[in-house]
């Protein structure tokens, strides 16, 4: 899901908006960031609404026996489509090019599955490659819990520390891709009028 959200759509939109912010007058900045806070939320919201519809039909397929709570794990996929947005923030900050994103997520897309915590355990790795996958992957944080909600059917306090966690993953990149992505914007628009 997030590889799709990010490719197809989000880092996409991110660099269009870059190029529009930077041209437009102050007066329709506003606008511009409105529609794709607006699209953004409609497609991250049909990302959530996807991924349940295709759970429970695997489930049903599959005879795979589904023992969380649903309002559960509605709220974890919401909070993990929020930080695919934050990390999505981020890497757009710097962006420029949609087929070098590509290729570079595909490149690193196993390594993330490999430090996401649900082929291998975290007590499994190193401590450092632990910390740093919870720092910048944003499948790191929810993942494990994820899986606990669906196959094991865990409660909301067991869950607690890793949406927590996740939580804390958002608002800091949020914060933090927000930031330079408004850097981003300033640096574009210095260039285009070097350019002028």
């Amino acid at each position: 899901t997030m590889q799709t959200f990010l490719i197809s759509f989000f880092i996409p939109l991110m660099i269009r908006k870059r190029k529009a912010l930077a041209m437009a007058a102050p007066e329709r900045r506003g606008d511009e960031l409105k529609d794709g806070i607006i699209r953004t939320a409609v497609v991250a919201g049909g990302a959530v609404a996807a991924q349940s519809a295709v759970l429970c039909v695997v489930a049903l397929y599959k005879n795979i026996p589904l023992r969380g709570e649903i309002g559960l794990y509605l709220f974890s996929t919401v909070l993990f489509m929020l930080a695919a947005v934050a990390f999505g923030v981020m890497l757009g900050s710097f962006t420029r090019r949609l087929a070098c994103f590509a290729q570079l997520y595909m490149m690193c897309s196993n390594l993330i599955i490999f430090t996401s915590g649900l082929i291998f355990p975290y007590y499994l790795m190193p401590k450092w490659l632990s910390i740093a996958s919870r720092i910048f992957s944003p499948i790191a944080n929810i993942a494990v819990e994820l899986k606990a909600v669906n196959l094991k059917g865990i409660s909301w306090d067991a869950a607690w520390p890793q949406l927590a966690g996740t939580a804390l993953y958002t608002v800091f990149w949020l914060a933090a891709g927000g930031i330079m992505y408004a850097l981003s914007i300033k640096k574009e628009r210095r260039l285009a009028n070097a350019t002028e």
